[in-house]
């Protein structure tokens, strides 16, 4: 699967979004994080058609889930999650899928699988694992696009996970440039020297 950049004036499907749309977006940035959520879920339910079915297995669930979720058509991807556990008769009804989140989530900041490390002990925020491709191969990069799609269905299905990112991860998603001053939540030691550096008039 080839990766490629996304394009903010259009949407996932190709189509382009309409100028007043942006200066919809335009005002919400004035409002509070609950109410920018409400409006972000309220967007997406216009677009519900039909459900994301995954099948995976307890003894597979990180590979099976990454793998579904990176093939998973694009007409797909806005579309709420109906996650079965092989050979268990529960019916998701919202337990399963929550399930599946948090036992996935784990399983991906799992150091042994090379995907993600911890940058600050302090708040246990996590950062790609620059090495992934070590790890995993030179297709390391399908694993975070899976990861990226998981996030995504998160925030569909109305899910928390158990992480959080560091702040420079966050603001390269958001793609806002990264500072001096963003090292710090990477490298503490390596930031107090920078900043020695900088300042220091020798």
């Amino acid at each position: 699967m080839a990766l490629q950049d996304a394009t903010a004036g259009v949407t996932l499907l190709g189509q382009p979004l309409t100028p007043w749309w942006f200066g919809q977006l335009d005002q919400l940035t004035r409002l509070s994080f609950s109410l920018k959520y409400a409006w972000l879920l309220e967007q997406l339910a216009a677009n519900y058609d039909g459900h994301a079915r995954l099948v995976v297995s307890r003894d597979t669930i990180l590979e099976q889930s990454l793998t579904g979720l990176a093939k998973t058509p694009l007409r797909n991807l806005c579309t709420l999650s109906v996650i079965t556990l092989e050979h268990e008769t529960a019916v998701d009804a919202g337990g399963v899928t929550r399930e599946w989140y948090s036992v996935l989530a784990l399983a991906i900041l799992e150091p042994s699988q090379g995907l993600f490390i911890v940058t600050n002990q302090d708040d246990q925020s996590f950062f790609i694992n620059p090495n992934s491709e070590r790890v995993h191969g030179p297709n390391h990069l399908e694993r975070y696009l899976a990861i990226g799609r998981l996030l995504g269905r998160a925030i569909i299905d109305e899910q928390v996970l158990p992480f959080h990112f560091c702040v420079p991860l966050f603001k390269m998603l958001l793609g806002y440039p990264i500072s001096i001053q963003d090292v710090r939540y990477l490298d503490p030691t390596v930031y107090s020297s920078l900043t020695y550096i900088r300042d220091c008039d020798d």
